[in-house]
């Protein structure tokens, strides 16, 4: 059976702030913790959490939308605390205070009415009737980064870079071909799996996919197979890297509509002129 975007169930983390329900993506999320307030510093104005040996960056769920924020006192025990990964690899911990749930649930477009925001991924409806926006955390800071950090460039000189989305649910994988990928000139992000992928490409469309072939929920086939039976999708580069070296699986790929087929561990190189060839043949 195939459905369109606006139906597709996401997993998500359900979450209250200033009386306002939120479902965040799944997508990024590494982990969800608990913190004391001895665990949290401030230094030059930015706060801090101590998470075993590492020290992370902290942020409040209510910053981030700009909703007041509570008063953390000494007696504030157990906050529930969202590690998670940007798409530069770096972790980012993220206060939510209040964890309802977590659930899957189903995502419908905010329609062509409402502007997009960089994060939104659109809107569900709960069991009690309540409408909570579907947020992608990882994306709406990242796009706050950007334009907190990246210094301002003449009009004239600005220039695109070209896209390029790692679908893998290995973490170590995702990153070395994130890695590779960036320090090749593409602007990069991430999906943990085939649901993850189609979430993404709702509000950014890339110029290639980098894709593994087994992952849960969603894998490389089913996604690919759904990327071709989308009208502006049927083009998109879809490079397949996988453990699979098999003429069976090679033949899978190739009717479900991949591009190309690498078999791990790759050369880089390899990769690199592949790519290069399929941009060529999609302009």
């Amino acid at each position: 059976m195939r459905f369109p975007v606006s139906l597709v169930a996401s997993h998500v983390l359900l979450i209250e702030a200033d009386q306002q329900k939120l479902a965040i993506s799944t997508g990024g999320i590494l982990d969800l913790t608990y913190c004391d307030h001895h665990q949290m510093t401030e230094s030059n104005g930015e706060s801090w959490m101590q998470m075993g040996e590492q020290t992370l960056p902290l942020v409040s769920i209510e910053s981030i939308f700009g909703l007041p924020e509570p008063v953390i006192s000494n007696k504030n025990k157990g906050l529930p605390i969202v590690i998670l990964q940007l798409d530069s690899g770096a972790l980012k911990a993220v206060c939510v205070r209040h964890v309802i749930d977590s659930r899957d649930i189903v995502v419908k477009d905010l329609g062509q009415f409402v502007p997009h925001r960089a994060g939104m991924i659109g809107a569900t409806v709960l069991g009690d009737g309540t409408i909570a926006p579907v947020i992608d955390l990882r994306e709406l800071i990242d796009s706050e980064r950007q334009t907190h950090f990246m210094p301002s460039r003449p009009q004239e000189i600005q220039q695109q870079l070209p896209r390029a989305l790692i679908v893998d649910d290995s973490l170590s994988a995702r990153r070395a071909a994130a890695q590779l990928m960036r320090d090749s000139g593409f602007e990069v992000r991430t999906a943990i799996d085939g649901l993850d992928a189609i979430e993404q490409v709702e509000n950014w469309l890339p110029d290639v996919l980098l894709v593994d072939m087994e992952m849960p929920r969603m894998n490389g086939l089913e996604l690919t197979a759904y990327f071709r039976s989308q009208t502006e999708l049927k083009t998109l580069p879809i490079i397949m890297i996988t453990s699979r070296s098999t003429g069976k699986h090679r033949r899978q790929a190739e009717l479900a509509g991949v591009s190309r087929y690498l078999v791990k561990p790759f050369n880089d190189d390899l990769l690199m002129k592949n790519i290069d060839e399929l941009l060529e043949l999609s302009v």
